[in-house]
């Protein structure tokens, strides 16, 4: 576990704390870490830190995958976390439960929006681009990787996008348009 919390941390920054998931009967524990002062300023992060640990299934392919999830954005208050830990708390046991893996190209719909203000509705799931290439995966030990998966708010109109023409549709958008991905009230691409 300690070189998934330095794999996060190298890119991430320091982890502050963290909050315990609630798995169930698992003895495989899963931690929402929280992580700042890392490559991306003013930026707080947040990630799943032995979620990998849980086997996954790739829905289109049957391959068992593992994963950890991260999300990002500015920071705020330092009293206030935002959405992301209940976020990923939330997103870590329906993985577990489900067994079910987050793929690329993924739209998961929350409840509501991502901050007071916020047009973002929804998360794509998408390797960690604002970050080099190396971390898009991490070597968990026992001959296994896990991908880091990216958890971009995004809107219904981009949710949309994402689901009519694809998601290399949508990432092609994103890179014409270059929004501010790390806003939580960032204007839509579509």
């Amino acid at each position: 576990m300690s070189a998934l919390v330095d794999h996060l941390e190298s890119r991430l920054g320091r982890m502050q704390g963290g909050w315990a998931v609630d798995i169930g009967a698992s003895e495989k524990g899963v931690t929402v870490g929280l992580f700042e002062g890392g490559r991306l300023a003013r930026v707080r992060s947040f990630a799943t830190i032995g979620l990998s640990e849980h086997p996954v299934v790739a829905r289109n392919s049957g391959r068992e995958l593992r994963m950890e999830l991260i999300g990002c954005s500015y920071d705020g208050p330092s009293s206030d976390y935002g959405p992301w830990p209940g976020i990923l708390d939330h997103l870590a046991k329906v993985s577990v439960e489900s067994g079910q893996a987050i793929l690329r190209g993924d739209v998961i719909k929350l409840p509501g929006e991502m901050a007071p203000g916020s047009w973002l509705n929804a998360l794509y799931a998408t390797p960690p681009v604002y970050f080099d290439d190396s971390f898009s995966s991490v070597d968990i030990g026992g001959g296994h990787q896990a991908a880091v998966v990216w958890l971009l708010p995004i809107g219904a109109s981009e949710a949309d996008l994402v689901q009519k023409s694809g998601w290399r549709a949508f990432e092609n958008v994103l890179e014409s348009s270059n929004p501010d991905l790390l806003d939580l009230k960032r204007a839509l691409i579509v």
